[in-house]
């Protein structure tokens, strides 16, 4: 389980806020003040405009309701470094919708937080979440014994596994049940100490990261429900998923 957790910090550290965030230059910013309103009131698709001056982006206006406020860009309100992780920056966007990305001494970029339905996020929270039903899945498969798995599943359940296992071979009992079965099944037998509450978080953030129709992050508020969920599955896996 350690080198599971070591891979996956390796994976972290390659997938940086660089890689997904809109560079300086590609931003649509204001010359002053003046021209920025201006920009935000053409501009309704975005509740943000920068200002330029002298070549460096020093400050926004903000559309908060029917009103605009400038801001000053401030270190510990709004920037965040380019080497920053997208799995770290999901945690820093759960309290703020928006980060300046700084690199060297100048702002290299902006990134909402409807950049984190770039598939670099998606790809190191898969990696995260599959790691966990793996680890997951070979605990049941050491904790219940085979004559045993017929007797603790459902029709329904026992149906779909031969279903399955007919069209291919390599399946083994586990990977015949939704993702909420195995959590609710390792509950059951002492295996994962988990909560309704936390089965029904992680299963529907899974559901976000493996099913591609559907976006990541539709509204703010979707950032602390996968934020909660990387925390218990990295927790879990660090744990040996006590």
């Amino acid at each position: 389980m350690k080198d599971l957790v070591l891979t996956l910090k390796k994976l972290e550290d390659q997938c940086l806020v660089a890689d997904i965030m809109v560079s300086a230059p590609s931003l649509v910013c204001g010359d002053d003040e003046l021209h920025a309103q201006r920009l935000l009131h053409e501009r309704s698709e975005f509740n943000l405009i920068p200002i330029r001056e002298d070549g460096r982006l020093v400050a926004f206006v903000e559309r908060s309701g029917k009103t605009v406020a400038r801001s000053t860009i401030e270190l510990h309100s709004h920037i965040i470094g380019d080497r920053t992780s997208v799995l770290r920056l999901i945690d820093i966007l759960v309290k703020r919708e928006f980060c300046f990305v700084v690199k060297e001494d100048c702002i290299a970029g902006y990134v909402h937080f409807s950049d984190l339905n770039n598939r670099l996020v998606n790809l190191s929270l898969f990696a995260i979440v599959g790691a966990y039903e793996q680890a997951l899945a070979r605990k049941l498969r050491s904790n219940v014994a085979k004559q045993d798995y017929e007797r603790l599943l459902e029709a329904k359940q026992l149906r779909r596994m031969k279903r399955l296992q007919e069209s291919n071979s390599d399946l083994d009992w586990t990977t015949s049940l939704y993702f909420k079965e195995v959590l609710q099944l390792a509950r059951e037998q002492g295996i994962h100490s988990i909560n309704d509450d936390q089965i029904r978080l992680m299963n529907d953030s899974r559901n976000r990261i493996c099913h591609a129709p559907r976006l990541l992050i539709e509204k703010h508020s979707d950032v602390k429900q996968i934020a909660q969920a990387k925390k218990l599955w990295l927790e879990f896996l660090e744990s040996g998923l006590r």
